[in-house]
């Protein structure tokens, strides 16, 4: 019983192991170049190849999988992206008292094709609870 339960516990271990190395693969694809994942599944693949046991391929996958956490954790979110116009500009607020002017907000006619055009909100916070229930 022990046996069999040392095997599952090995066998869960790999499948999380699998799934973390496909993670890596997609973050290299996603967030760097797009040939990256190219190099890095060629090396693990090949240190899997010559090695003499899983433990070794394991330890090397695991390796492989805390640089790509690392190096991906040090990425830092921006907005220089090639938008669409109708998505291109942040919205925005002004506070003036109990007035709260919201710029940029979007207001979208769904028909065969989106319309979205971009507007100014004023809301008077005294009389509504909530900004967010005004619109």
């Amino acid at each position: 019983m022990i046996r069999f339960l040392r095997k599952l516990l090995i066998s869960c271990g790999l499948i999380l192991l699998c799934l973390f190395f496909l993670w890596a693969l997609a973050a290299l694809y996603l967030d760097a170049v797009a040939w990256a994942p190219i190099p890095v599944f060629v090396a693990c693949l090949a240190a899997g190849i010559y090695s003499k046991s899983i433990k070794n391929t394991s330890f090397i996958l695991s390796i492989v999988c805390v640089m790509v956490l690392a190096w991906w954790l040090t990425l830092s979110p921006d907005n220089n992206r090639d938008w669409r116009p109708e998505v291109s500009r942040l919205p925005g607020a002004t506070f003036e008292g109990a007035r709260v002017t919201v710029t940029n907000v979007r207001n979208f006619e769904y028909q065969k094709t989106v319309l979205s055009k971009t507007g100014k909100r004023v809301v008077s916070t005294s009389t509504s609870s909530s900004a967010l229930t005004c619109f």
